[in-house]
This record gives structure tokens, sequence and C-alpha cells, in this order.
């Protein structure tokens, strides 16, 4: 059933995994938390849990409805992602061990769902296309299974993989301090924790609009990078399955001439100043809200991302002096744009 109101929800951020079957949409960012984001988490998580702490707050999560009914991670793929990495490291502790029981409990609680209509396990959590085989394979599968053993082949994969090796080193950390007994009982706690304590406020909004709008409340690290990633998200929507390769071809191209300005927030600085070129003076608040109004066909997203994708040469020399555009124009024009980057001019 589709949500049309917003729904907020307090709960351990594992109790997410069990109560929902949620699924990062196709074209968002890839796993991208590094080593020092992974281990930072479990050991805030460790000394919470040493201290016995009744909560752990993680930040709030967004979750999208889609047509179908079913929820899209708009915000908080990275902390669900490596918390169920963290939850298979303990299943596998279990599984060299033999302890089906406690097998079955971490996987039909946290990891898996069962379709009942396919007679199978389908995760329930599941990455965005470049990293949805491979987290599947090499976090999901037990670790007797050989596909296991597959080779990473993305940055994001060896992130995943980093991920798990820092997740099974913690573990392995966790029983050390143990015998058997207690060792079964301590990562019991840590489940239960990461269940009921490690709690999160789950926000699931009616569609990707709604989301866009819940990010001007929420000030979260890496918020202008989730903003654009559903602005990309809904022109790759709307531009459907028969242009969805060109889309995806161009809005490549134009994220990687803006990653050259080294500057995180290009991404939006870019499509603001072009919207308010095209259309009269836009806010930050109100870039998705124009580009809804304006793209809701197919043909529509598709010449709305060629646009974005020919004038991103023209915004990144402005904001580059050095920029090749300038070299067949007189010195005195590349002075002039080194004079408008000194100013400090913002539109």
């Amino acid at each position: 059933m589709i949500v049309q109101k917003i729904d907020f929800q307090y709960m351990g951020i594992a109790s997410a995994l069990k109560r929902h079957r949620l699924a990062v949409p196709p074209n968002q960012r890839e796993y991208s938390w590094k080593t020092e984001h992974v281990k930072d988490l479990f050991q805030d998580l460790s000394d919470a849990i040493r201290m016995r702490k009744h909560t752990y707050f993680l930040g709030t999560i967004v979750f999208a409805t889609t047509a179908r009914g079913s929820l899209e991670v708009t915000d908080g793929q990275q902390r669900l992602a490596t918390t169920t990495v963290i939850l298979a490291a303990i299943r596998d502790y279990y599984c060299e061990r033999d302890e089906t029981t406690l097998v079955q409990s971490i996987e039909n609680d946290f990891l898996f769902n069962i379709d009942r209509t396919s007679k199978s396990k389908v995760p329930r959590l599941t990455l965005n296309l470049d990293d949805r085989d491979y987290f599947i394979k090499r976090i999901l599968s037990q670790p007797n299974q050989p596909e296991r053993n597959i080779e990473p082949k993305r940055e994001s994969h060896r992130l995943i993989d980093n991920a798990a090796n820092l997740a099974a080193k913690h573990v392995k950390n966790i029983v050390a301090q143990h015998g058997l007994k207690a060792a079964m009982e301590t990562l019991e706690e840590w489940t239960q924790y990461l269940e009921n304590e490690a709690s999160v406020i789950v926000v699931i909004v009616p569609d990707a609009f709604n989301a866009f709008r819940m990010f001007e409340t929420l000030n979260d690290r890496g918020l202008k990078t989730s903003q654009a990633d559903l602005v990309k998200n809904y022109l790759f929507g709307e531009a459907g399955q028969d242009n969805i390769k060109e889309v995806q071809h161009t809005w490549a191209q134009m994220a990687a001439a803006l990653e050259t300005l080294n500057d995180e927030d290009s991404m939006m600085n870019y499509l603001r100043s072009l919207l308010i070129v095209m259309y009269g003076h836009t806010k930050e608040s109100e870039i998705f809200d124009r580009i809804h109004e304006k793209v809701s066909t197919s043909r529509q997203a598709v010449d709305f991302t060629n646009i974005l994708g020919d004038k991103v040469v023209d915004y990144t020399a402005i904001i580059s002096p050095g920029h090749g555009k300038w070299n067949k124009y007189p010195v005195s024009i590349k002075k002039c744009i080194e004079s408008i980057n000194h100013l400090r001019v913002k539109v």
C-alpha cells in the first residue's frame, strides 16, 4: 500500500532491516564508507554497549515509497549497509561453529526475507545496480558458499570487502575476550543492541519528491550529494528504459567534468545556476521543484539532461580561469574570470 503521508518511526537500526524490505534506487551512489567511517561506527557501538547506554542515536533515515508500494532508501544507505555487514559477520561466526539455529535467526530476521511466490530468499537490503550482486555474494552468502570468494571489480566493491574484513576482525576481538558461552552471550547482546538501542528515526515519505523536500529540514552529512542523487534518480526514472543508457552516459560525463572543480557542492551549484539561466531566479530549496515542474516526460528528461551535458563546459570554465576554453580569447578575458572568482561572486 502506498504511503500518502509522512510517517515517522523510532526504532533500532536493525529493526528497520527486520520490518522492511529495502532497495537502494538503481542509480544512487555506491557504497562509500572508508576504514575510518566503519571503525568509528563499530567503536561507538562498543563503547555504548560497554557503558550500558540505553540509547545510541544514529540519526535519521529516509525511505521513499515507490509506485509499487515498496520502499527505496533515500538517505541512510551507508549506515544500513554497514549494519548489515556486522550482522552478517556475527552470522558467519555462528556458521563456523555450526550454530544452525542462530544462523537461521540472524538470516531470517535481518538479512533475508522469503518471497512466497518464487519460494526463494531475497535480501532485506538491496544495493544499487553496481553493488547489488557483489554485496549479495560477498556479504549475504555464507562463508562456505563458493560465490563468497567473488573478486571486487570496482572501488565500491573494495570498500564493501574492507568493511567485511573489519567486521570479521571486530567480531573476533569481541569473542577473544570471553570463553565460548560468554562469547555467544556477548554477540547476542550486540544483536539485541542493534535491534533495539542503536536507534534511528525512520521517515517514510510518499515519493522521491517529498523525500527531497524532507532534506531541507535535515542537517546530515552528505546532504547536497544526496540531493543531487535525487535529481539524478528522478531524471533517470522519467527517461524510461528506452533512453536510460543515453541519459546515464550524459550524466556521467557531466559529473566527471564537475569533479575537476574539487568542490563537493559543485553539482547542486551547477544545477541551480543553470536553472536560473533557463527559468529565472531559483533558490537552492527550489531546485527539485523546478525540475519536477519542467520535466515530466521521457523526451523532456532526455532534452534536459542533454542541456546539462552541453552547458557544463561553460560552467566549469567560469569557475576555472585556467580552463582551456579561454585559450582562444584575449588574455583580458581570463583576467576578468580571475577577478570574478577572486570576488567570489554568487548568484
